[in-house]
């Protein structure tokens, strides 16, 4: 199950992520306190995973949801540009 605890320190962010530029294994620089956990899969096993229960953070939930209303969005602009 992909779900953390909320903290009081909790920082989340939602951004592209070029693995080719990983500072470290775990992604983020442990001298600067990050622990970052990069997940890789296909975005429609991420939006089942919601829809299962396997994901079930508020952060992460909002943040693929947010990713598919610009996925849609886009797909908008291009159906439109090419009509």
């Amino acid at each position: 199950m992909l779900s953390d605890p909320p903290r009081p320190d909790d920082d989340s962010f939602l951004g592209e992520v070029d693995c080719r530029q990983r500072a470290e294994e775990g992604g983020g620089i442990a001298a600067e306190g990050e622990d970052i956990q990069i997940t890789v899969l296909p975005f429609h096993e991420a939006m089942d995973m919601i829809a299962s229960g396997e994901v079930c953070d508020a952060k992460t939930i909002i943040a693929l949801q947010h990713l598919a209303s610009l996925k849609a969005e886009v797909g908008e602009r291009l159906q439109a540009e090419n009509s």
